[in-house]
């Protein structure tokens, strides 16, 4: 998943669910993501909040993979 580098610009939608990463490699997949969206695309992102680890069930329960 971190070596995949997609064209710039080829993509209408971009979606990234549930990829709970360490903060550089979080910031690296995103960049990835946002280079591959055309002028006009759209970036649709979904995981587990921060306040999961306290008050949610389910998700990953370390707080360096939660953005």
């Amino acid at each position: 998943m971190l070596r995949f580098t997609p064209a710039a610009g080829a993509f209408q939608l971009v979606v990234i669910a549930y990829v709970h990463l360490p903060g550089g490699e979080r910031r690296a997949v995103l960049a990835h993501a946002a280079s591959a969206m055309s002028p006009s695309g759209i970036l649709f992102m979904v995981g587990h909040a921060r306040r999961n680890l306290a008050h949610g069930v389910g998700g990953l329960q370390q707080a360096a993979v939660h953005a």
